[in-house]
């Protein structure tokens, strides 16, 4: 008498049956939409907190690094809904092409974190799972390696206030020359006795000195050193 023995799946069987579903945009269970979404949720989760730790800007957002974590699960969940379907695709493109986004971003690496989260999206979408996780933790050490790479550049705008004078003028060229890697003459307002220098200078190091240096002439009134930019990582 024959017998028909029936092993049981295991779980690697049924993560390969869902990525072989996932990946031909076949007819999905609900363990392969939900894996899914699972494994992009918890890579969203690892570069929001990649995010937070690497956070340099000014202003920190938390809803932007939730915005992260949401990003790639509703990616991958667009994904799935068009894979293997070209009509629906096109209709999918059409659809976000009306979407109207105002929301501004100030920091240039707020565009590679959301980037990044899309990449993540997509990838899981189509059960490419060994892609989305190397590349989470490939880019992760990325930004780590270049958070340690010193890219500082030592330019400020300096502002001074005072009378007209060009003797003044003359020793302000001469201080800067000696304490500056170079400088330029950005703006210069003359209002009947009074003068606004704006210079753009790029300093030897990081010494605030040459403020002294020039307050100490008789005829300014005013001196400051503004950052070029208000990023942490440029100062």
């Amino acid at each position: 008498m024959d017998q028909n023995n029936s092993n049981p799946l295991s779980f690697q069987d049924l993560m390969d049956a869902s990525a072989l579903r996932l990946s031909e945009g076949g007819y999905l269970t609900s363990f392969d939409i939900l894996f899914s979404l699972i494994v992009s949720f918890l890579c969203g989760l690892f570069i929001s907190w990649v995010y937070r730790m690497t956070f340099q800007g000014v202003i920190y957002q938390k809803s932007f690094n939730i915005s992260i974590i949401i990003v790639s699960v509703i990616t991958s969940s667009i994904v799935m809904a068009i894979s293997g379907n070209l009509m629906l695709a096109l209709g999918m493109v059409g659809a976000l092409s009306i979407v109207r986004f105002r929301a501004a971003i100030k920091e240039p690496l707020d565009i590679v974190f959301l980037f990044w989260a899309i990449t993540v999206g997509v990838a899981n979408g189509v059960a490419f799972f060994k892609l989305s996780i190397l590349t989470t933790l490939f880019v992760a050490l990325a930004i780590y390696f270049l958070m340690k790479i010193d890219f500082k550049i030592s330019t400020y705008m300096l502002i001074l206030s005072m009378k007209k004078d060009i003797s003044s003028e003359k020793v302000i060229a001469k201080i800067l020359k000696e304490k500056t890697k170079s400088f330029a003459i950005r703006t210069k307002n003359i209002n009947d006795n009074h003068i606004e220098l704006i210079y753009e200078i790029k300093l030897n190091k990081n010494d605030s000195s040459i403020v002294e240096d020039i307050s100490k002439i008789k005829l300014v009134k005013d001196v400051s050193m503004v950052s070029h930019s208000n990023n942490m990582l440029d100062q």
